[in-house]
């Protein structure tokens, strides 16, 4: 009987482990970056990765609330040169961005954002370049995408980026 308890006690800590929720794990960030989302500040956390083939990068800026994540804009297909970047809706090897959300933290299971076809205000700004380090700002216009995703709580069908700041570094 006492080993029945033992084993019942191990398998009980072994499944809370298990089913445990990951929480937001700041040592995968690096650095700084904030926007204007609608009106309001919005700051997130910034990390970045390239693919040394075609010598372009992304950023992901996580914004966080209570520890978990709930947004997830990604800017990708950016060169790895200063300069001015339009951001458009995947083109075929133009810088494009998506934005996903989250209703339960790590899982993105809720809205999706992409920019329109017909936007040629969003940009990304490449201002410094420094080893693996990267500054630069960003203005971007997301419409939600209503054929996929269920509803986040509020959230409008359209995110405008305005006055967006980072720096970050490749963390591969």
């Amino acid at each position: 009987m006492k080993n029945n308890v033992i084993f019942v006690a191990i398998v009980l800590v072994i499944f809370s482990i298990s089913c445990k929720r990951e929480s937001f794990e700041p040592d995968k960030y690096w650095g700084e970056a904030s926007a204007i989302r609608n009106g309001s500040n919005w700051k997130s956390s910034p990390s970045a990765g390239s693919s040394d083939s075609n010598k372009k990068f992304f950023i992901s800026f996580t914004y966080s609330e209570d520890g978990v994540n709930r947004e997830e804009l990604i800017i990708s297909k950016i060169p790895f040169y200063t300069g001015t970047y339009h951001i458009r809706k995947n083109d075929d090897g133009k810088v494009d961005a998506t934005l996903f959300t989250s209703l339960y933290g790590d899982d993105l299971d809720g809205y999706i954002y992409n920019v329109s076809e017909s936007d040629s205000l969003s940009s990304i700004v490449i201002t410094r370049i420094e080893n693996e380090e990267i500054w630069g700002t960003f203005e971007v216009t997301l419409l939600r995408d209503t054929t996929k995703g269920v509803k986040p709580i509020d959230l409008p069908d359209t995110l405008t980026f305005t006055n967006g700041k980072f720096y970050t570094k490749i963390l591969e």
